[in-house]
C-alpha cells in the first residue's frame, strides 16, 4: 500500500518527561498499515503505544501516527532501553525473505486470525500483543500478511524461510506440492504454517512461515537432465536416497521440465552437505549410461579416492551421456 506523507499526517505523541532520559538508547518499533481511522489515528497511535509499554515494560518516549491513508496507518513508537525489545513475529522478516504474504484476500486472512493466534501462543507462550492482517505491496501473489507480534523470547518461535526454484514438479500440482513440503518439514519437528510459491519468469521463489527451535536453510539443487520423463523418474529414488545418506535431508525430490522440453532432477534439502560434480567418461545413449553408472561409482570411489556417494545419468550440453557424481562436502 502506497502512503502520502504530509507534516499534518504526522503527530508525535511525546509522553511526560520524567519517564524518559534524556541518555538512553532510544529504539523503534514499527505497525506498518494497521486499520485505522485517519480522523482517530492519534488516538489509536497513543492507546498502541501504551499497550506496547505495558507488554515490555521499557518507557515510551513517542507514539507516532506517520501516515493515514485508505482505512489504515503506519504506525511507530520510540521507547527507550540498553537493547531493543526481543520481538516475537510472523511478519518481520530477513531482507532475503522476498514474499512473505500467505494469503489470497483479507477475508481469508481475518478468517485465519483465531486459529493462528492460538497456535502462537501454543508454540511461544505468549499471547500477542498486536494481531490483524494488512496487504504488503512487495508481496505479489497470496499478498495479505497475518501479522502477530509479543515480545520476549521463546525456545519455538516462527521462522520464515525460502528457496529458488528452475522449474516446476512434472506429477504435482501446486497444492500436493505444498502439502507434500509441509509433511516433510513436519518429520524434522517443524510446523510450517503457510508455503506460497511464486513465479518469477524462467524460476519460482518458494517461501514458508513456520515454527521451530531455529532458523532452516534450504538449498535447491539441479543434478542431472534428461531427454524423457521416464529417465528422470528413474533416477529420483537413487537420488534421495544417497542425499539422505550424505545427510542433507531431502524435503523433496522431483522431476521439472524446463522451457526447453529437457527434464531434470531437482531438490529442496535442509542444508547441504553434498556437491555435484561430473565424471569425464561419456556415453552415447541413456542405456550405456546406465548400465555402466554402478560400475563406474565404484571406480571413483575404490581407485581415484573421491568421496562419492553415488550418481545419476545425465543428458550433456553435447548430447551425449555422463554420470553427475554426487560427493561429500570436504570442510
Amino acid at each position: 500500500m502506497k502512503h502520502l506523507m504530509t507534516s499534518a499526517s504526522i503527530l508525535a505523541l511525546t509522553l511526560c518527561a520524567n519517564r524518559a532520559s534524556a541518555t538512553a538508547p532510544r529504539f523503534t518499533f514499527n505497525l506498518p498499515a494497521y486499520p485505522v481511522a485517519a480522523d482517530a489515528c492519534n488516538d489509536v497511535a497513543l492507546a498502541l503505544g501504551q499497550r506496547f509499554t505495558a507488554a515490555t515494560g521499557v518507557p515510551l518516549v513517542s507514539a507516532i501516527c506517520k501516515t493515514a491513508q485508505d482505512g489504515r496507518a503506519d504506525l511507530q513508537f520510540t521507547y527507550e532501553a540498553n537493547a531493543p525489545v526481543p520481538l516475537l513475529s510472523t511478519a518481520v522478516t530477513s531482507p532475503v525473505v522476498g514474499d512473505r504474504g500467505g494469503y489470497a484476500s483479507a477475508a481469508t486472512c481475518a478468517a485465519a486470525l483465531p486459529t493462528e493466534t492460538a497456535v502462537f501462543t501454543d508454540h511461544t507462550g505468549h499471547k500477542p500483543v498486536f494481531a490483524y492482517c494488512y496487504p504488503d505491496v512487495w508481496a505479489a501473489s497470496a499478498p495479505w500478511v497475518l501479522r502477530l507480534d509479543a515480545f520476549g523470547g521463546a525456545p519455538i518461535q516462527p521462522y520464515f524461510a525460502n528457496v529458488y526454484l528452475f522449474g516446476g514438479p512434472v506429477d504435482q500440482n501446486g497444492d500436493a506440492f505444498r502439502a507434500h513440503l509441509i509433511q516433510a518439514l513436519g518429520e524434522h519437528g517443524l510446523d510450517t504454517r503457510f508455503v506460497e510459491i511464486r513465479g518469477k519468469g524462467g524460476y519460482s521463489e518458494l517461501t514458508l512461515l513456520y515454527y521451530g527451535p531455529d532458523q532452516i536453510q534450504l538449498e535447491s539443487q539441479t543434478y542431472a537432465q534428461f531427454q524423457t520423463k521416464d529417465q528422470c523418474t528413474a533416477q529420483l529414488v537413487g537420488l534421495h536416497e544417497v542425499l539422505a545418506a550424505a545427510g542433507s535431508f531431502p524435503l523433496l525430490t522431483y522431476c521439472a521440465q524446463l522451457f526447453t522440453g529437457r527434464f531434470e532432477t531437482q531438490t529442496v534439502t535442509l542444508g547441504t552437505a553434498i556437491r555435484p560434480s561430473r565424471a569425464v567418461e561419456s556415453f552415447a545413449t541413456y542405456d550405456l549410461c546406465a548400465a555402466a553408472r554402478a560400475g563406474l561409482i565404484q571406480k571413483y570411489q575404490d581407485h581415484l579416492g573421491r568421496p562419492v556417494l553415488g550418481g545419476v545419468c545425465t543428458l550433456t550440453d553435447q548430447g551425449n551421456w555422463t554420470v553427475a557424481l554426487i560427493e561429500r562436502r570436504s570442510h
